[in-house]
């Protein structure tokens, strides 16, 4: 359908399926990718290959697939696909700025086999884009000056919620001597240094670009968060208060 027709309306995703379909690391539906020795493999729920796409490039981390195309990331700098046969290949977003670097940036999320949502971050700044396949059109749904911010959730077309670092919290951390420091375990310092503070170590953002809302959640780090019937129901036009 045309942009103007699927961006007329709010269309919620669901991972589950319940509403639109929405794919994020490496699947899509019941699919799933795997890469090596420069082939590029596309399985079911039961192992079994369904797609050989053969001659991949080693430097691409691939992120998602959908019924014609495999989705990656080349060098950090290009968000690309490449179809089942391995014969073409697109380049859908490279700037010359912005990095798209998925390993701090969150997933690139595909949403109804038709948009793309991903970060991209420079020492320019940061933005979260929408790019809507069918027509190649790209939008900016947010901006911040940081230069790496993390894309953790699409809720539908419209919405998302995306995080930064919270300068107050690195401010409290690099205060801290190493003593103060060494009473907390490695692999969860921020967590229990923020527990401990009661200073989020993340700030996240909720952007709609349907209505112009954006306003910071209640709730911060890499907590996972939908609208329920349930946050509605008892929350009216402010579902947002009690995410998750």
């Amino acid at each position: 359908m045309s942009y103007e027709t699927y961006f007329g309306t709010v269309r919620p995703y669901s991972l589950d399926g319940d509403d639109g379909e929405l794919c994020m690391g490496l699947s899509w539906g019941d699919y799933s990718i795997s890469s090596g020795d420069g082939v590029l493999l596309v399985t079911d729920v039961f192992g079994t290959v369904k797609h050989t796409v053969p001659d991949v490039d080693g430097d691409v981390q691939w992120v998602t697939c959908d019924s014609s195309w495999v989705y990656g990331v080349r060098n950090g700098t290009e968000l690309l696909r490449i179809d089942y046969w391995g014969e073409n290949e697109e380049v859908l977003y490279n700037d010359g700025i912005h990095s798209i670097g998925v390993e701090y940036s969150g997933y690139v999320y595909l949403g109804d086999n038709c948009t793309l949502f991903f970060a991209a971050c420079s020492d320019q700044g940061s933005v979260i884009c929408r790019l809507y396949l069918p027509e190649m059109t790209l939008d900016i749904l947010a901006e911040n000056d940081r230069e790496s911010i993390t894309l953790d959730n699409v809720i539908s077309n419209h919405e998302v919620t995306w995080s930064e670092t919270n300068p107050e919290f690195v401010e409290l951390l690099e205060g801290l001597s190493e003593e103060e420091l060494a009473q907390y375990p490695e692999d969860d310092l921020w967590g229990w240094v923020s527990a401990d503070y009661q200073i989020p170590y993340t700030i996240l953002h909720y952007e709609n670009s349907a209505t112009g809302e954006n306003f910071i959640l209640s709730y911060y780090g890499n907590y996972y968060s939908e609208r329920t019937q349930e946050n509605i129901n008892a929350n009216g036009d402010n579902w947002w208060a009690d995410f998750r």
